[in-house]
């Protein structure tokens, strides 16, 4: 993608590599009390997301009409 004049953003959502503090999984259980910490992770992925979004439309480089999504793993669900 970078060989064809393409900006690459990669970025590092709550509780994944770097920035892990011991989510281990992405299967709710109802039964269990965690489904709101979980609820709670994905309201930070939204946010996470959305500010990456936010980046690339200050960069007066990226053509924002031309974004594209790529997901694998957990982004691709």
């Amino acid at each position: 993608m970078v060989k064809d004049g393409r900006a690459v953003l990669y970025p590092i959502y709550k509780g994944t590599y770097g920035r892990n503090d011991g989510l281990t999984d992405d299967i709710i259980d109802p039964i269990e009390s965690t489904k709101y910490a979980y609820a709670d992770y994905v309201g930070k992925w939204v946010k996470d997301f959305r500010r990456s979004l936010d980046y690339l439309e200050s960069r007066p480089d990226v053509d924002m009409s031309k974004i594209a999504y790529y997901g694998s793993s957990w982004g691709g669900t």
